[in-house]
């Protein structure tokens, strides 16, 4: 199995599990951090504090996690349609198209790469 297939599994039984869930799209949690929080906070029964604060630098520490990213620079990484497919080659492109699941992508709103 690959990484791929992972990712297809896990979300798959999430989205058709029959128990109450949320699922939240890391760039949304990214792009929009107050807003899906303040709707996380009300859909649990609670509010958002007004002292929201952003964190900046990266949430990791220490020498195994060296190199990091904080919020700016994975927002200019991974906001950027080029820059998030650098480094991928025509193969993996290939592969991440024929084995991702086309309902899972357009589900969360991703487009096939």
């Amino acid at each position: 199995k690959t990484l791929v297939n992972l990712w297809n599994d896990y979300y798959k039984g999430y989205y058709e599990a029959t128990f109450p869930r949320l699922i939240i799209r890391a760039e949304d949690m990214m792009y929009h951090t107050e807003e899906v929080i303040s709707k996380i906070c009300t859909c649990g029964g609670g509010v958002m504090r007004d002292d929201f604060k952003y964190i900046l630098q990266s949430a990791k520490s220490g020498s195994a996690h060296s190199g990091s990213n904080g919020l700016v620079s994975t927002m200019v990484r991974y906001g950027n349609s080029t820059l998030r497919l650098d480094g991928m080659t025509e193969e993996d492109l290939a592969f991440a198209h024929r084995e991702l699941d086309p309902e899972l992508m357009k589900t969360f709103g991703y487009i096939m790469p």
